[in-house]
């Protein structure tokens, strides 16, 4: 088929150097392209050049870009803009910070439509409904009533496509539109995508990080690394008969849906930690006209155990209640009622020291936990002495072995966070919390901000520690293949309460929770190794 949109020769630079070399990639009417890399790649570079959003300093040295027909120079940011809004949009990773939140929806998504025709009041409120029709929400009128703020993200997400496809766009470029949507959400956007190709002739160049969505839309990929275009075929060959070697390393970085399970048994029959009939209310700070102590309950009477040597898994959508109950466990977050049991012992809301080292979290963002005004070995030293984990005499040695058993360079220990990539500072935030010796690790979405490779390594990471320490860990995602192929039992959350529990092989074989049936059908699962 003929390409509806190319672009040449694509390199874009700073006055010292190249982001992007020589990128070559075309959009075919009807179907998905698919641009995929880990961060820093250039893949939203690409895109932004295209819509003249580059940042300052950043300018496109060479590039040509064909459509309908027509050729452009991409270096002639005045012609190119003639093509943008009418015939290529875009929509982004966080809607919520692409719409205005002082604009009701309605007006945001026909405001391109009308700097053109001028239309009257009605003939845009109609014309709002038409277009928040097309991409399915429930309640059109309500919607184009409403305030950004006042939505969902997964209808924010839908009222950007609307707004974008108000032009009737021939290409929509996507910037990662699903990653911070939960599974759910996620598969519904998607499906939204592939109706609007068929039903609407419309070409889209995807981009992502995540190879599962890729599988799911696009029927060409393209892979890009270090501002290049390593490799480019059809769906099929990048994943079943890739050729370029980084291609082959995010193929094997990325989880499944097959393959074994974990089987990590308890190494006794006692458990690590128990939560009985937990629960957390947190006060309704809305205005409300008859209730004095309006009280939002987020956990509803949670109990679960996690056994000595055990890693259970904790999922389900955003606010579920998982990281309530990993701060409730950590004890940062007060509880209404229930009782807390760690070790055979009450743990109470006012713990000894021991208790608080016995029970470590990893944050998702590591920032959390790593102080940018400190050194590593600042930050390390810090807590180890405070503790007394061991003699101060002995604090520099102790925190060497525990960054070699974290595989982290101790050259490392002079520098700053900022001094440091992602998953190297997500390698220090376990080594931080294993140097208070702990007995539990609370993982709270510790790979999710990582790209898939790094993503593995620190899974690899948490699996050594698992084996060598006996260590006990709750793995709280809303990943669900990672959940697959890390943890040994599942959990199940849904607006606070627990659904469902059991092994990982029954849970993802034999679900029996409706809820936890909706989360499996919503996975990606076309990639199979």
């Amino acid at each position: 088929m003929n390409a509806l949109m190319t672009v040449s020769n694509l390199t874009i630079a700073t006055s010292n150097r190249k982001l992007v070399t020589g990128v070559n990639l075309q959009v075919t009417a009807g179907e998905a392209t698919g641009l995929v890399g880990e961060s820093g790649s250039g893949k939203s570079m690409v895109l932004r050049s295209i819509m003249g959003l580059l940042p300052n300093g950043v300018n496109v040295e060479s590039g040509v870009l064909t459509y309908g027909g027509k050729t452009y120079d991409m270096t002639d940011t005045k012609r190119l803009a003639t093509l943008r809004g009418q015939h290529v949009t875009m929509i982004f990773q966080e809607p919520g910070s692409a719409l205005n939140q002082l604009l009701r929806i309605g007006q945001q998504i026909t405001d391109a439509v009308n700097s053109k025709e001028h239309l009257s009041k009605e003939a845009r409120r109609q014309l709002a409904l038409h277009l928040l029709q097309s991409v399915e929400m429930r309640n059109p009128e309500e919607t184009a009533k409403s305030y950004p703020f006042e939505l969902s993200g997964g209808m924010k997400q839908r009222s950007m496509i609307a707004a974008a496809t108000a032009l009737n766009p021939g290409v929509i470029l996507c910037d990662e539109p699903t990653t911070a949507l939960d599974v759910t959400v996620q598969a519904r956007i998607l499906d939204l995508l592939k109706t609007m190709m068929q039903t609407t002739n419309l070409g889209l160049l995807y981009v992502s990080h995540d190879l599962a969505v890729v599988s799911q839309l696009c029927s060409t990929v393209n892979v890009m690394h270090s501002g290049q275009i390593l490799e480019e075929g059809s769906l099929d060959q990048i994943f079943h008969d890739p050729q370029d070697d980084y291609t082959k390393k995010l193929i094997a970085a990325t989880p499944t849906m097959t393959g074994p399970y974990q089987r990590y048994e308890p190494i006794s029959d006692d458990s690590l930690f128990q939560m009985n009939n937990v629960v957390v209310s947190f006060e309704n700070k809305g205005f409300t006209l008859f209730h004095k102590n309006n009280r939002k309950t987020v956990l509803h009477n949670i109990s679960l155990s996690i056994g000595k040597g055990e890693i259970v898994g904790l999922v389900g959508e955003s606010g579920s209640g998982k990281s309530t109950i990993a701060r409730v466990i950590s004890g940062l977050q007060p509880y209404d009622s229930g009782t807390l049991r760690f070790d055979n012992e009450p743990l109470g809301k006012h713990r000894t020291a021991n208790q608080n080292c016995a029970i470590q979290m990893v944050f998702q963002d590591p920032n959390a936990s790593l102080d940018p005004t400190k050194t590593i070995r600042q930050t390390l030293q810090e807590i180890v002495n405070a503790n007394h984990i061991v003699p101060h005499n002995q604090s520099n040695e102790y925190i060497v072995e525990t960054l070699e058993r974290c595989q982290i360079d101790k050259e490392l220990l002079n520098r700053k966070p900022k001094q440091l990539s992602g998953g190297q500072k997500q390698r220090i935030a376990i080594g931080r919390a294993l140097a208070l010796q702990p007995k539990l690790l609370i993982a709270d979405e510790p790979t999710s901000a990582l790209d898939v490779s790094i993503q593995k390594e620190i899974l690899d990471l948490l699996l050594d520690l698992h084996n060598k320490l006996n260590l006990s860990i709750l793995f709280i995602s809303h990943d669900l293949a990672v959940v697959r192929s890390f943890c040994s039992r599942v959990v199940v959350l849904q607006n606070g309460k627990v659904m469902e529990e059991n092994t990982t092989e029954a849970i993802f074989d034999h679900p029996t929770d409706n809820y936890t049936k909706e989360l499996l059908d919503s996975i990606p699962q076309k990639i199979i190794r």
